[in-house]
């Protein structure tokens, strides 16, 4: 072959071979495009030319479904959302049960048996208190319910202080509700959920064991502390009788009898353990430091030997002294005592409000010795009803107010023979903070009563006296007591009701 032939070969062999690799590199790199060439593209997105979907993925794993409103005046008791767990099962768990005759044994015999299923086995309940929390008992959620379905009012009066307080930028301690007399927790276990600290006496063994377990399932036990004792005007050991009664729902203190088999000790109610004492900042969140108890001086000087003066800065270092946001006080007729028991929280203004059962006069009977005779122990406690009253209503600083009970339509009825004034008062919330909406179940609990937390009565202190010469025929109701330098917002939205 001749030189020229031969070079031009190489020179076509070498054009090959580059273009060959600059296409390469073309088509290469003309799969990374900026987002602009990308657009730019005329894509088949015909069904024929699409890959196949990919399998769905559920990415809401708790879907959120709107809340169940209670309606405790409309909604029937078959309908209400109530789920009941049993965690004791009956062919476990042993009673020793008293026959009742009815077929199943002779009457009053004692007999070991299984327990039987849905009478007697522990269960666990969702309560719709909006927000719901579960509870525990032994056979009577449906007791518990209908508690709540009583006394709704209160929960929500309690709710909406404890809303107003926990987003107030003033606030520079923490949140706190006292339940005196705290039954299955119910009260408890809302403030807790609602962010409150709170503090609730029960003397009865297994009930602070049901408020135990109802703390655990809602997860608030770093918020909650459960004191043994009954609530007193004294230090004390006294009986409780009527603890065998729907869990201990009707347990009371009784002076009567000093052999019952639940015996506790009394305390005051300024007689609390301190903040740091029940909610330590070190350590972890149990009742006490790291010792686990109170230490020798508060049992000392508060327990053993009440009646020894506390220097200031014992009493500082030793006992509660900071604001009570709620007290509730329900000790099955013990509610005058109680009262007087918070004389060194009531004298340092340190409660906003508190809501305590009131009346009848009967319900105050058993708070005397039975020996001094019917109609002296009714003079008696009528007279320290009037005095607590009046005191609250003057010394301590509170307004008086009258929540729904079964008494209402006669208290209304009473009131009118002594005024002509417009009487029923509607409570209601609104924008208090300007901060909006939590959209929550207590939110949408209030949307559905048109923002009415409750409706009341004011007592003016000229009235309590013959306010409770009448109580024996008015009936039960609840007096709601609101400390007048208290937060503002609470009260400021109140419409006199048609």
């Amino acid at each position: 072959m001749a030189p020229l032939q031969r070079s031009w070969l190489i020179i076509i062999g070498v054009c090959l071979f580059f273009g060959t690799l600059v296409l390469f590199r073309h088509s290469t790199l003309g799969d990374v495009t900026t987002p602009t060439a990308h657009s730019q593209v005329q894509e088949d997105h015909s069904p024929k030319n699409c890959p196949p979907p990919p399998p769905p993925i559920n990415l809401d794993l708790q879907p959120k479904c709107p809340p169940q409103t209670y309606y405790p005046m409309t909604m029937p008791l078959s309908s209400q959302n109530l789920v009941l767990k049993a965690p004791t099962a009956h062919r476990v768990t042993l009673r020793l049960n008293t026959h009742r005759g009815d077929g199943f044994g002779p009457q009053g015999v004692n007999v070991l048996e299984p327990a039987k299923a849905g009478e007697d086995t522990w269960q666990f309940g969702v309560i719709n208190t909006k927000p719901d929390v579960f509870v525990a008992s032994l056979g009577h959620i449906v007791d518990v319910q209908h508690h709540y379905q009583r006394e709704y009012r209160i929960y929500s009066l309690m709710k909406w202080i404890l809303r107003v307080n926990r987003r107030d930028p003033e606030r520079k301690e923490p949140l706190l509700m006292v339940d005196a007399g705290s039954n299955h927790g119910l009260f408890s276990m809302v403030a807790s959920v609602s962010g409150a600290h709170t503090v609730a006496f029960e003397p009865q063994t297994h009930l602070r064991g049901v408020i135990n377990f109802g703390a655990r399932l809602n997860q608030v036990t770093s918020r909650l502390r459960i004191l043994p004792f009954a609530v007193l005007d004294r230090f004390t050991k006294v009986s409780i009788s009527n603890y065998q009664i729907n869990d201990g729902g009707l347990g009371q203190i009784d002076f009567a009898h000093g052999d019952q088999v639940i015996q506790t000790q009394t305390i005051r109610l300024d007689s609390i353990p301190s903040y740091d004492l029940l909610f330590p900042k070190r350590g972890p969140s149990a009742l006490g430091p790291h010792d686990g108890d109170f230490g020798d001086e508060y049992n000392n000087k508060v327990i053993q030997d009440s009646e020894t003066e506390l220097s200031k800065t014992q009493e500082k270092a030793l006992l509660l002294r900071q604001r009570i946001h709620f007290l509730k006080v329900d000790v099955e007729g013990f509610e005058l005592f109680a009262l007087e028991s918070a004389k060194g929280l009531f004298d340092q203004k340190l409660v906003d409000h508190v809501v305590l059962e009131f009346g009848p006069p009967k319900r105050w009977e058993p708070t005397l010795d039975e020996s001094l005779g019917l109609d002296e122990i009714q003079k008696r406690t009528k007279q320290q009803a009037k005095d607590v009253l009046k005191k609250a209503g003057t010394v301590w600083g509170f307004d008086l107010y009258l929540l729904p009970a079964e008494g209402w339509d006669k208290t209304i009825q009473w009131m009118k023979t002594r005024t002509t004034e417009p009487l029923v008062r509607e409570l209601l919330a609104w924008d208090f903070d300007g901060k909006g909406l939590e959209q929550d179940e207590f939110e949408e609990e209030l949307k559905s009563k048109n923002n009415v937390v409750t409706e009341y009565l004011p007592l003016p202190v000229e009235w309590v006296d013959d306010f409770i010469e009448h109580t024996a025929s008015i009936g039960e109701m609840y007096v709601w007591m609101v400390r007048r330098d208290s937060n503002p917002a609470v009260l400021q939205q109140i419409r006199v009701a048609q």
